[in-house]
């Protein structure tokens, strides 16, 4: 048999394979909690501007996770105040039940929108750099300014997810001390188990059904020559 057919013969055989593996449909991020108000409630909001900061705590499962998004949805200015650069969001550690310390900026994945005066923004924050959580841990997501008011959305309706925690903490001098409130935040936090997508049983069996024929027929290719 010529080398060029068992070398096209083996390519098809890895072409097919891979296009079968690529075709597995990503695997969905896990929904944490979810507070998001329902319907928005669109004006009452836990008041995020300085030296007010607001908290709201979740956890995690009992595998560790990699933190992939916080969804907030807030008020980027008000009182016809333009949306500027003070507001900052950040991933916290649990301490007794009140945020502890910073471990992670979260950063809008794009420009803050402009307030409309009649509804809540929903804004996209992402981990400036891979965060790992810990299993069966307590974390806070905190926001702040150093200018400007960014009203938080309240939740309307109870929270869902294996991470839901209810209420929420304030401080009233910039993150010096925390006080507990029985007010829940609305919010959705979702995180990555890392697992590799699940590959289609049908396509891999196509892919190694075209293999198996391909190689069937450079044998017997091989035995008449």
């Amino acid at each position: 048999m010529h080398k060029g057919f068992a070398i096209i013969a083996k390519f098809l055989a890895v072409v097919s394979l891979v296009g079968c593996l690529s075709g597995a449909a990503e695997a969905a991020p896990i929904v944490l909690a979810d507070s998001l108000a329902t319907p928005p409630n669109a004006f009452a909001g836990g008041s995020v501007s300085p030296p007010l900061q607001q908290a709201t705590p979740f956890s995690t499962t009992g595998t560790p996770l990699s933190f992939t998004s916080a969804l907030i949805p807030l008020h980027v200015s008000i009182g016809g105040t333009s949306a500027g650069t003070g507001l900052t969001v950040s991933l916290f550690s649990d301490a007794l039940g009140l945020p502890g310390s910073s471990l992670v900026t979260l950063l809008p994945n794009a420009p803050l929108p402009p307030f409309d005066g009649s509804d809540n923004s929903s804004v996209l924050f992402l981990p400036s750099t891979p965060f790992l959580l810990a299993a069966n841990t307590t974390y806070w997501i905190v926001a702040g300014s150093s200018a400007g008011s960014y009203p938080w959305q309240l939740a309307t309706s109870p929270g869902t997810g294996p991470g839901f925690i209810s209420g929420r903490a304030t401080s009233a001098d910039s993150g010096a001390t925390w006080s507990n409130s029985a007010i829940t935040l609305a919010i959705r936090v979702t995180a990555d188990d890392g697992a590799a997508p699940e590959i289609s049983r049908a396509g891999l069996s196509l892919a190694l059904g075209m293999t198996a024929a391909l190689l069937a027929l450079t044998l017997s290719r091989r035995r008449a020559v």
